[in-house]
């Protein structure tokens, strides 16, 4: 940045300019004009001195001493590059320039080495080398202009995507609208003269509750971002669906100034989910009437069948015949009522009750009811001796997991082999885990995603059992899963025959 031509003189004071550099800095410092345009823009004059005015400084002493090189200064590049990011003006750097040689002319008088030579130097110096300082800042501003260029083209890049996919509107304090774009016009329906100086209550619909707007209105106000679903109606009449978000606009004083509205057209998928809902209302009538129609006549049938078969003087082929009446329907009704279960789960509406319950009355209760079973399968059935074991969550639920679950393996394994369930409680996980584990053939590693999907029946039809509804592991899932925020999942065990994990949290409560 300096001329060796210059500094002849100058270099015999290199040690006084050294020692005096702050006294330099200082001198600089206190110049009103320079003063005056750091104030105006923006700039701490701590920082000004003590980052950049000492760094140029420091520089003119290397340059002195040969150990900088000319025309390589970082700190004076730095500098206009901040200055550059406040917006000084060329005529606002050659005054802070100004300054810097007055301030160096009066540090010689000061320090009596005040001479013709000296001050030459010094004039040719700062004089020389200002057209270099003023070259890099117009590189530097030039730099500037082409990348605010460039930021303004993807500005306008980002409103033209903005416009094609967004709704857009702006109002003023009062809620008069001030703009709004293309989409605006083409959902609305209004051309732009129509709705510029309205409020948005032209686009109002009835359906859209009063309490919505009050809380709309309250949170905008108050400086908050607002968003919501509101049904308008466009001037055709027609009503239309929009997700919104309204952003206030603050001014310098943090004071709103306007109101930005981005809206979504989500027409089409409302009218999907309410003919989802509308299904769903269709199906739960179903189910209710299926319900009703079939289990009171299967009451009927199994009560009468009961009956048949305990009278003494039903003769021995009709009670075989009605024995296998009195199966079947049990069958059939359990079909219906896990299609109900699962239909309930699904929709939300299964009623269940959380507490507290041992688990040893409940395994010894399994033990029971699938003992019978076991044993005409020729089974071991291995159920967990827990003395002081408590879970929290709903009793019947977790009881006809572990029925689905341990039928299953029962009906799977190969005879003369066990049924085992393990179980224990982790701290550390935070679960309590139990594993039911088979001695069958295992299960396809094909199979086992899709093992708990609704009406999967692969296992069944493979081998020629009578099949079932399919949603047994269906229901098992959701009462785990979404019931109880557990998981569940199976897994091919290497000894031979699959497992069955279920976990629940131990913090479910």
């Amino acid at each position: 940045m300096f001329n060796a031509n210059c500094t002849k003189n100058l270099k015999e004071h290199v040690e006084l300019i050294e020692e005096k550099k702050h006294d330099i800095v200082e001198r600089w410092a206190r110049q009103d004009i320079l003063l005056n345009v750091l104030r105006e823009k923006n700039i701490e004059m701590d920082i000004f001195k003590n980052t950049y005015a000492l760094g140029v400084i420091e520089y003119f002493i290397g340059i002195l001493r040969d150990v900088n090189d000319l025309g390589n200064c970082p700190i004076i590049r730095k500098m206009l590059h901040m200055f550059a990011d406040h917006h000084i003006t060329s005529k606002e750097i050659f005054l802070i320039y100004s300054q810097f040689k007055r301030s160096m002319i009066n540090f010689t008088f000061h320090e009596n080495i005040a001479s013709q030579s000296v001050i030459d130097n010094i004039n040719c110096v700062l004089d020389e080398n200002f057209s270099g300082v003023m070259k890099i800042y117009d590189e530097i501003i030039s730099k500037q202009i082409l990348e605010t260029l460039q930021q303004e083209k993807k500005f306008n890049e980002y409103n033209k995507a903005i416009d094609v996919s967004v709704i857009v509107s702006k109002a003023d304090i009062n809620g008069i609208i001030t703009y709004g774009n293309q989409a605006f016009v083409e959902a609305s329906g209004y051309d732009y003269g129509e709705f510029i100086g309205k409020t948005h209550s032209i686009l109002r619909d009835s359906d859209t509750p009063d309490e919505l707007y009050r809380n709309m209105w309250s949170a905008i106000l108050s400086k908050k971002v607002w968003q919501g679903m509101i049904k308008n109606r466009a001037k055709d009449g027609r009503g239309y669906y929009v997700q919104v978000t309204i952003v206030p606009i603050l001014d310098a004083n943090n004071e709103i100034s306007e109101f930005l509205s981005l809206r979504h057209e989500v027409t089409n998928l409302i009218m999907a989910m309410q003919k989802a809902q509308e299904s769903q209302i269709a199906k739960d009538q179903f189910l209710a009437n299926m319900s009703h129609e079939l289990r009171t006549p299967l009451n009927a049938i199994l009560g009468f069948s009961q009956i048949i078969v305990s009278r003494k003087e039903t003769p021995d082929l009709i009670k075989t015949y009605v024995s296998k009446i009195n199966v079947a329907g049990k069958n059939l009704l359990e079909h219906v009522n896990t299609i109900l279960n699962f239909s309930k789960i699904e929709s939300g509406k299964m009623e269940y009750k959380f507490e507290t319950f041992e688990l040893k009355p409940l395994f010894e209760e399994l033990q029971i009811l699938l003992e019978p079973q076991a044993q005409d399968r020729e089974l071991n059935l291995v159920l967990p001796a827990i003395e002081n074991g408590n879970i929290y969550g709903d009793q019947r639920l977790i009881k006809q997991v572990f029925m689905n679950l341990l039928s299953n393996a029962i009906k799977f394994t190969h005879t003369n082999t066990t049924v085992e369930i393990s179980y224990e409680r982790s701290a550390e996980r935070k679960e309590h885990r139990f594993a039911i584990r088979d001695q069958g053939d295992g299960i396809d590693d094909d199979e086992i995603q899709t093992l708990f999907e609704p009406f999967y029946q692969g296992e069944n039809s493979k081998n020629n059992i009578m099949a079932g509804t399919g949603l047994g592991l269906a229901i098992c899932k959701k009462v785990v899963n979404e019931i109880h925020k557990g998981d569940i999942w199976a897994e091919n065990k290497k000894e031979g025959g699959a497992c069955f994990y279920i976990s629940i949290p131990t913090n479910l409560a």
